[in-house]
C-alpha cells in the first residue's frame, strides 16, 4: 500500500503514510515536520518543466495546526526523469511524533501506479507499485538511521522498492527495502555498522 500523495517527492524523510508508500507524486512526505500550516481547497496544481510534468487537483490538502497532513478527494499525474505516477484517492491522513521518530498514516479508497528512483522511505534506488486500497494504516519507527515500517490494508496493492539513503547524515549508508503485498506492507532500513 504505497502512499500516493499528490505532488512530487523531493525529500528523503521516511514515508509516513499508509501502504501506498509508493504513490509518490508529492511535494513532501505526508506527516513531515516543517510543512506549511493550513488545510485549504479546492485547488489545482501543475508545473511543466523540460523533463518534468505534473498536474493535480484536490478538494482539500494541507497540514493542520495539530500536525496532521490531510488530503481529501485527490487525483494527480507526474511524469519526470525520476518518476512516473498516477493516483486518485478519497482520503489520506498522516502525522508524526517524538521528533519524527514515530510516524503513522492511513488512507481510504485509493488507487495508484508508479515507477520511481526516489522511494517512499527516502532511499534512492528503484521502486514500483500498482494497486488499490479500500482502507489502510501504516506506522514507522525510526532512530539513528534505522527504521522499520509495518502496515495492514484491505486492498490489492503489490510493489517493491530497494535503495540506499543516509537519513541521519553521518556518512554511513542505510540499505532499505520494502514490500507491499495486498493485505500489508513491510519495510526496513538498516545502517551499515561495520
Amino acid at each position: 500500500m504505497p502512499d500516493p500523495i499528490s505532488s512530487r517527492i523531493d525529500d528523503s524523510n521516511s514515508r509516513l503514510y499508509s501502504s501506498d508508500d509508493d504513490l509518490t507524486c508529492r511535494d513532501e512526505p505526508l506527516g513531515s515536520v516543517g510543512s506549511a500550516s493550513g488545510v485549504s481547497g479546492p485547488r489545482a496544481e501543475a508545473h511543466a518543466e523540460p523533463h518534468d510534468l505534473y498536474a493535480g487537483a484536490f478538494a482539500l490538502k494541507g497540514h493542520d495546526p495539530r500536525g496532521v497532513d490531510v488530503e481529501v478527494f485527490s487525483a494527480s499525474a507526474h511524469a519526470g526523469e525520476r518518476e512516473a505516477a498516477v493516483q486518485a484517492g478519497m482520503a489520506r491522513m498522516g502525522g508524526s511524533a517524538f521528533g519524527g521518530h514515530f510516524a503513522v498514516s492511513g488512507e481510504v479508497f485509493t488507487a495508484q501506479a508508479h515507477a520511481t528512483f526516489d522511494n517512499p522511505d527516502g532511499s534512492t534506488g528503484v521502486g514500483a507499485s500498482i494497486g488499490s486500497t479500500v482502507v489502510a494504516a501504516e506506522a514507522t519507527l525510526s532512530a539513528s538511521g534505522f527504521s522499520v515500517t509495518g502496515g495492514a490494508s484491505i486492498g490489492t496493492t503489490v510493489g517493491v522498492s530497494l535503495g540506499v539513503r543516509d537519513s541521519d547524515h553521518d556518512g554511513q549508508p542505510e540499505a532499505c527495502g520494502r514490500v507491499d503485498f495486498g493485505v500489508g506492507s513491510l519495510g526496513l532500513c538498516v545502517e551499515k555498522v561495520w
